[in-house]
């Protein structure tokens, strides 16, 4: 049985460091029916982390990136280029 991809508005990559604006970013999305997939919602046990991501991605309107002056910032955004 084939199943449709879920398809969202916008799909969050973020720093756990900013948490606390993602948050209030997803409340602001939620209150205006904006669809979206943020890894802690989007990933029940046992699914393989990396293809969720990547359907997810593929799947979105726009990709919200939310990042910190950091090195893993420097690599996300290298891994986002490529």
């Amino acid at each position: 049985m084939f199943m449709e991809p879920v398809k969202y508005d916008v799909f969050i990559s973020y720093s756990r460091r900013n948490t606390k604006i993602v948050d209030q970013i997803c409340s602001q999305l939620k209150r205006n029916n904006i669809s979206f997939f943020i890894d802690r919602n989007g990933i029940s046990g046992g699914m393989e982390f990396p293809e969720i991501i990547v359907d997810a991605i593929d799947n979105s309107t726009v990709f919200l990136f939310i990042g910190s002056e950091s090195r893993d910032c420097d690599r996300t955004i290298n891994c986002i280029r490529n």
